[in-house]
């Protein structure tokens, strides 16, 4: 076996992660802050099956929530399965850690009265106004994540042939079709507000700039969203990623296929985008009680 620490370990595993899988800063970030945990645990200790186990059983038993354990049994596994690999340790301790059974969360969606409520911008002028519609349009349209959205360019966008280009997880590249809506917002966003934001900043390439001129990031779109979703009478303000839920909903309830909505949405396995199947379900059954004269009948 090679010689190592832990922490050595760990920051060895990160940079595989960072430079061979082309993991995002925001996942990286979080199986730092899980590896690391389990090196404060353990501290000196020689990594050995019981070690792990151990970790473990001590985590089942503490504060932390289900959610929260089989995370870090997962990073876990992931960084002993590498160590194994690369000669580290001999034998594969995480084969078997097994992680706390987690009940399937569906994922929260907008009903599209409440998407045509939220896009329902005053017909006006206002160069802020213009950009956070397109920035919800085209989120809606294509089903971004925010981190794909903050990172768009000008060059990203060919608004003649109605397709964009973002780089999502792991650097993965998808060329998306623009909606017809979303085209219109966009095109008026680039005419009429988009020069007024970049005429206080420095030229910037970003396709959605603040009111400074500076590149929008993730944060602010979070609450860009939140105040229009207040103002558009939301029960609850959305998360960006609710509307990139909303998008593979509605597809799937509009008659398109799994495989083109996998594709759409930039997973890598099929099993990901089967969860909106049952978003998809549960709202056929609402349609099928209120429908059926004999639904509800005893």
């Amino acid at each position: 076996m090679n010689a190592f620490t832990l922490e050595a370990l760990v920051e060895e595993f990160l940079r595989y992660l960072q430079v061979e899988r082309g993991l995002s800063e925001n996942t990286l970030s979080a199986y730092a802050a899980d590896l690391r945990h389990f090196v404060e645990e353990v501290g000196d200790a020689v990594l050995s099956r019981e070690l792990v186990e151990q970790y473990r059983l001590r985590m089942g038993a503490s504060d932390l929530k289900p959610r929260s354990v089989a995370r870090k049994v997962s990073a876990l596994r992931m960084l002993l399965r590498f160590a194994y690999r690369e000669g580290y340790i001999e034998t594969d301790f995480g084969t078997g850690l097994e992680a706390p059974k987690l009940p399937k969360r569906l994922p929260k969606v907008l009903t599209i009265q409440e998407m045509e409520n939220l896009l329902g911008f005053p017909e006006n002028n206002d160069p802020m106004a213009l950009r956070d519609r397109a920035i919800f349009e085209l989120m809606y349209a294509c089903g971004l994540r925010v981190s794909e959205l903050a990172t768009l360019t000008l060059q990203d966008v060919d608004l003649n042939e109605g397709y964009l280009r973002c780089f999502g997880k792991g650097s993965k590249v998808r060329v998306l079709p623009i909606g017809a809506a979303a085209r219109r917002s966009l095109e008026t966003y680039l005419h009429q507000g988009r020069s007024l934001l970049a005429a206080s900043g420095s030229g910037e390439a970003a396709l959605f700039l603040s009111a400074r001129g500076r590149p929008l990031e993730r944060v602010a779109i979070w609450k860009i969203l939140r105040k229009r979703a207040s103002e558009a009478g939301l029960a609850a303000p959305p998360s960006p990623h609710v509307l990139r839920h909303s998008f593979a909903t509605h597809l799937l309830e509009g008659g398109a296929d799994l495989r083109s909505i996998q594709e759409l949405l930039g997973h890598a396995s099929i099993s990901t985008t089967e969860v909106y199947t049952h978003v998809s379900r549960d709202a056929l059954k609402e349609v099928y009680v209120i429908s059926h004269p004999r639904a509800l009948k005893t």
